[in-house]
């Protein structure tokens, strides 16, 4: 199991059955923002995880405070998964590494297939941490386990 750093806040062992994509298959992959960022498969459940982070600047903060930024990653993510049918399905909260974590989940359509994704966020002081999973509609039940213990493996620094 590997050991991950995630924005010098938060470790992740990675729970059994997860490794990190290599960099032949991320550059594959159609990234959704910017800033740092980590990209987990579990194969046999069918789960992709994309880990982000990035700080934001004063002005920005300010705007925060306005606008959650769960509503703003869910309006980014709305735009983004528009041309595959994007369906917001609820709004969830959970502990993340000790921290509040507010998200939601949606479901979309990659090709023919159904799919569901969840995105969480936690914001500490000008920094903005992002955990996004993707699955087939199909295998939620064996997903949602599998995402849920990867989101309990992570610890606070």
């Amino acid at each position: 199991m590997s050991e991950l750093i995630i924005n010098e806040r938060f470790r992740l062992v990675c729970p059994e059955g997860f490794r990190e994509l290599t960099e032949g298959e991320r550059e594959k992959l159609n990234i959704l923002g910017g800033g740092d960022s980590l990209f987990l498969t579990h194969e046999e459940g069918h789960i992709a995880v994309s880990i982000g982070w990035k700080d934001v600047n004063a002005f920005a903060g300010l705007l925060l405070h306005l606008v959650s930024p769960v509503s703003s990653v869910e309006a980014s993510v709305n735009r983004a998964m528009a041309p595959y049918g994007y369906r917001k399905e609820t709004m969830l909260a959970r502990q993340i590494g000790g921290q509040m974590a507010k998200g939601f989940r949606y479901t979309y359509t990659a090709g023919d297939t159904p799919m569901v994704g969840e995105s969480y966020v936690i914001w500490q002081g000008r920094s903005l941490t992002f955990f996004h999973a993707y699955f087939r509609a199909a295998e939620r039940e064996t997903s949602l386990p599998l995402w849920e213990g990867l989101l309990d493996a992570v610890q606070g620094l």
